[in-house]
């Protein structure tokens, strides 16, 4: 129809990116493990678009990949 048309016709594409914080954390409480993925998801922001950040604390030190 006619309105189809036109509403396919206006609509666009909108481009999403996302960066994502990960943290693996055994034997921890909910807090600490929240707080590690919030902060690894600001460095990946930090480091710009389509970045992930991710702590492995499950093993001695902390292990960080981008």
């Amino acid at each position: 129809t006619a309105i189809a048309e036109r509403l396919l016709g206006a609509a666009h594409r909108v481009r999403t990116t996302i960066s994502v914080g990960v943290a693996l954390l055994d034997h921890h409480d909910p807090h600490t493990i929240r707080s590690a993925a919030d902060q690894l998801l600001y460095e990946a922001k930090s480091a710009g678009r389509d970045q992930a950040r991710m702590a492995d604390l499950k093993k001695r030190g902390d292990t960080v990949s981008a």
